[in-house]
């Protein structure tokens, strides 16, 4: 979307069609945009990310999605302290509440764990750099 001062509108700068007839889509689904705007990240379906490369106009390139090696995600971003995109998830593994970075190559199409930690949290606020990091949001 963007804004159009001549006519004082909200405009449509580009849309896709991202469904696909063998996932069942979740309500509501997630999305977040790196700060390069390179991508989108929308996880749509349980465990499954759909990554949308951006164009250097902003247009939007052919999705495809990456399969998390997770039991459940809560939550994810897009972690900045990384060389490379990534993201930062809060989810469950093994039935255990962890907080786990992957960093993925638009390329490759392939996603690479980073670190993990197990604790518990629900929501994640990343910062971006030069301060960097991530604030989890937790019960304690």
């Amino acid at each position: 979307l963007g804004y159009d001062p001549n006519k004082g509108k909200i405009i449509t700068r580009a849309s896709k069609h991202i469904s696909e007839p063998f996932l069942r889509y979740e309500d509501p689904c997630h999305i977040v945009v790196d700060s390069a705007c390179k991508f989108l990240g929308i996880r749509v379906v349980q465990n499954f990310i759909k990554i949308v490369p951006l164009g250097p106009k902003g247009e939007m390139l052919e999705p495809f999605n990456i399969q998390v090696q997770v039991d459940e995600i809560t939550d994810f971003k897009i972690y900045p302290d990384s060389s490379s995109p990534a993201f930062i998830m809060l989810c469950k593994e093994e039935g255990a509440d962890c907080i786990k970075t992957f960093e993925f190559s638009l390329e490759d199409r392939q996603l690479s764990p980073g670190w993990s930690l197990h604790r518990k949290g629900s929501i994640l606020i990343p910062l971006q750099l030069p301060l960097g990091g991530v604030i989890i949001i937790g019960v304690n």
